[in-house]
């Protein structure tokens, strides 16, 4: 079996793995946003957006900054295996 990066998708690891060129954040947001890929958290949202108000803003506030620490948290992950890939 003959794998080259142009067969995984950047989204997966082997794509590196297998050399291919590491994208930038950037990138991932167009490639994301060119799928329209649905939220992982799309049936909790709906669920949310059910909720009387406060509750419905306090709850989304409590789930934005969750997933902008869990962003930070990947971001730096990626970034520190970029530089460990030398690239």
């Amino acid at each position: 079996m003959n794998n080259r990066s142009s067969d995984y998708s950047p989204f997966h690891p082997w794509y590196y793995y297998l050399g291919g060129a590491v994208i930038s954040l950037k990138q991932t947001k167009a490639r994301i946003a060119i799928k329209d890929v649905e939220s992982y958290r799309a049936e909790e949202f709906e669920e949310i957006n059910s909720r009387v108000e406060p509750r419905r803003s306090e709850t989304l506030l409590l789930i934005k900054e969750k997933i902008m620490q869990e962003l930070a948290r990947d971001i730096s992950a990626y970034r520190r295996a970029v530089r460990e890939l030398n690239i």
